[in-house]
C-alpha cells in the first residue's frame, strides 16, 4: 500500500477518496493478505473497490498469498492428516 501510494498516481487518487475504506483493509490484511485483493476486485461494480494499482504490486499479492499458504494452511493440513491417520 504505500508503495502504491507514493509511486502510482491513480492509486493515490482512488487512496485519498477512500482513506477510511483502505484503514480497514490494511487492518484486515494482518489477518490475512487475501483481504488486500478487495481493493481493486470491482465487486459489484462500487467505486470504492478499483482502485488501480500496479502489475508489480498484483504480484507482491500473489506471492504473499503463496507465501501465506505454505506458512500457515500446509503445517494445518500436515497436522491434521497425522491426528487422522492415528485415530
Amino acid at each position: 500500500m504505500v508503495y502504491e501510494r507514493y509511486n502510482n498516481p491513480k492509486f493515490t487518487e482512488w487512496f485519498k477518496e477512500h482513506t477510511t475504506f483502505a484503514a480497514i483493509i490494511t487492518v484486515f490484511a494482518g489477518a490475512d493478505v487475501e483481504a488486500l485483493k478487495l481493493i481493486y476486485s470491482e465487486l459489484a461494480g462500487y467505486q470504492i473497490f478499483k482502485a488501480k494499482i500496479s502489475d508489480g504490486a498484483k504480484k507482491c499479492l500473489l506471492w504473499g498469498s503463496v507465501i501465506n499458504a505454505l506458512i500457515e494452511d500446509l503445517p494445518q493440513v500436515v497436522i491434521q492428516v497425522c491426528f487422522y491417520t492415528k485415530s
